[in-house]
């Protein structure tokens, strides 16, 4: 039996026994519990970075997927989620690439540049982002910039062939084509494609060195036909023609428009080149008939329509050059040079009251002043028989413009038409006085109407003011002629040889030769030296009557030996215009006379209507009426 001593002793044993039991225990369970928090949190971490692995790559696909449906917008905004995520190089690079083109389709060039400074920060080396920077400058025409970028690039990036391309573009939209040329031929020929080869050509065309251009088409000509591209083959046929027509070889230009079928692309641009060559070589029929039969395939747009309207002016073919002109007006508004000529084209087909509508216009809308304003617009109204309004817009235009002698001249044969040679002397002797008051430009006009105002009034003595007017002006024909013209009317013989002496002794034209040629036959029809009448004669038969005087001068001649035929047959080759008054009451007068005589009585008295009552012809004209009348049938 054990002692009170040795019980507590074990007592006390097994409670320390229990205690330190306990201690491990709870150290065991701490450890436990840890090791378990330490597991739960690492693969809480796991969990997690798989999760956000996931995330990236969902924005990623997201994104590459409504890229390739269209979707830029949504793409863009998924781009950048994952670029939030901090992706590895390889895919950042893609992203920032991605992002440039979402920004070129959408047109943003100011955010495309931004991208690629991005897409350079990852990939600095890269060739494709300081090309694509240069098209991009290009795009924007700020030329300064583009330059600042090629030359801090040059160096680097000549290597490339398509950097090289650009920079040639870029020399050409500045104007530098010897500079684009240098670059485009610093290509390798097997790398340059056919764009190339046509900016190639352009710049030589345009530096005018032909024969490299043509040189150059040849040398690719087998090149691009073997390759069978109808579109190439077309635009190098464009090109060989466009070298053609500045080399001034225009008829073989038209041969090989002519000739080659063209693409669609092209078949505008072929029929307008066809169109050039045929006004070049004034094919004045051709061209209608080509124009005619393509007019829709050639796509006219204002610039050529002004174009085939001023050769159409150049031929006198008003009815096309109308045509052409009225079609300007649907492409856009029409300059002021151009109302100015649509005017004039209405007046040369008789639409006067559409020419005063267009002058008009252009004063109210177009803000134009100028004398010709006030003449064209007495003018239309002349023809428009509206005496009242061609007087108002005369003076009104002399009120504006004093010093313009054409004012005067014109309100003086408005008074002269109507018979009034009073009013008419009173204004040729108020711009005489300006001429000399204000020392303008002296102008004869003035002074031979002045002379014919006075033949017209019996109050005034005609022969003395003609010979003052030519002491004045001792070196002006036309005054000679005026007074020779009288003095041959009233067959004052010696006084007309002495002057016809004196002219011949002045610098004379051609046509004032001519001038004096017939009144030197006059004289001599009139005498008896039938020898010298025959030599001038002679004369004047010998010289190709090409001008209308001529043609005048050699029908009198025909009249005056009876050949009538031969004479109504070169008074028929003279085309008077709308406003050549005198010209047409002269031929119409010589028609008239050569009809009497071959017995013609109502043609020779339908002429003399076109005579007017109060016009120089017009004592001549009513002696002929009252002989036709009296004796005619």
């Amino acid at each position: 039996m054990q002692s009170e001593n040795q019980k507590t002793r074990n007592k006390n044993v097994n409670s320390k026994s229990n205690i330190l039991f306990f201690i491990f225990s709870l150290l065991a369970v701490i450890a436990i519990t840890a090791t378990l928090v330490i597991i739960y949190f690492t693969l809480k971490d796991l969990n997690m970075s798989s999760e956000t692995d996931n995330l990236k790559n969902r924005d990623y696909l997201l994104a590459e997927e409504y890229f390739n449906k269209g979707y830029l917008e949504d793409s863009e905004k998924y781009y950048r989620l994952f670029l939030s995520s901090n992706p590895d190089k390889f895919h950042k690079i893609n992203t920032y690439q991605k992002l440039f083109e979402i920004s070129v389709i959408s047109g943003k060039t100011d955010k495309a540049l931004a991208n690629l400074n991005e897409w350079q920060s990852v990939d600095r080396k890269n060739p494709k982002i300081f090309i694509n920077r240069l098209k991009l400058l290009l795009r924007t025409g700020k030329l300064s910039s583009v330059h600042d970028e090629i030359n801090k690039n040059y160096s680097k990036m000549k290597q490339f062939s398509e950097y090289r391309e650009i920079v040639g573009i870029y020399h050409i939209k500045a104007g530098s084509y010897r500079n684009a040329l240098k670059e485009f031929l610093g290509i390798p020929f097997n790398k340059r494609e056919f764009t190339l080869h046509e900016n190639i050509v352009f710049c030589y065309l345009k530096t005018k060195d032909i024969k490299s251009a043509t040189q150059y088409l040849k040398k690719i000509e087998s090149k691009i036909t073997a390759l069978g591209s109808r579109e190439n083959n077309s635009s190098l046929v464009i090109l060989k023609s466009i070298a053609l027509i500045l080399g001034g070889d225009i008829d073989k230009a038209s041969e090989q428009l002519e000739a080659q079928g063209f693409s669609e692309k092209y078949k505008s641009l072929s029929l307008k080149l066809a169109v050039y060559c045929d006004m070049i070589l004034d094919r004045h029929d051709k061209l209608t008939t080509l124009i005619e039969n393509n007019e829709s395939d050639i796509k006219i747009d204002a610039d050529f329509a002004s174009i085939i309207g001023d050769y159409y002016i150049y031929k006198s073919d008003y009815a096309n050059a109308l045509y052409f002109y009225e079609k300007i007006s649907g492409f856009r508004k029409m300059t002021q040079s151009e109302m100015m000529t649509l005017a004039d084209i209405y007046y040369k087909t008789g639409n006067y009251e559409k020419s005063i509508e267009v002058i008009q216009r252009l004063y109210k809308d177009y803000n134009y002043r100028s004398s010709l304003v006030y003449k064209n617009l007495s003018m239309n109204y002349k023809k428009l028989s509206d005496d009242k309004n061609e007087y108002f817009y005369l003076n009104e235009g002399l009120n504006f413009y004093p010093e313009d002698t054409d004012f005067y001249v014109m309100i003086a044969k408005n008074f002269l038409d109507n018979g009034d040679t009073g009013k008419a002397i009173d204004v040729i002797d108020e711009g005489l006085n300006v001429v000399r008051g204000k020392d303008l430009e002296f102008d004869r006009r003035l002074e031979l109407l002045k002379i014919t105002a006075m033949e017209r009034d019996k109050k005034h003595s005609i022969e003395n003011e003609l010979l003052l007017l030519r002491e004045t002006g001792n070196n002006t024909p036309e005054y000679y002629f005026k007074i020779i013209e009288k003095y041959l009317k009233e067959k004052k013989l010696t006084d007309a040889k002495r002057e016809i002496d004196t002219v011949v002794q002045l610098p004379l034209s051609d046509t004032q030769k001519d001038m004096l040629n017939v009144y030197k036959l006059v004289y001599y029809s009139y005498g008896s030296d039938v020898k010298e009448y025959e030599k001038i004669k002679k004369l004047i038969l010998s010289v190709k009557p090409v001008t209308d005087e001529r043609k005048i001068n050699v029908a009198v001649i025909r009249i005056k030996d009876g050949e009538y035929d031969d004479a109504l047959d070169i008074l028929n080759a003279i085309e008077t215009g709308d406003d050549d008054y005198e010209m047409k009451e002269r031929v119409s007068y010589l028609k008239a006379v050569a009809y009497y005589f071959k017995r013609n009585y109502p043609a020779s008295y339908k002429q003399l209507l076109n005579i007017k009552e109060s016009g120089e012809l017009s004592k001549k004209s009513s002696y002929l009426k009252s002989i036709i009348n009296q004796y005619g049938e």
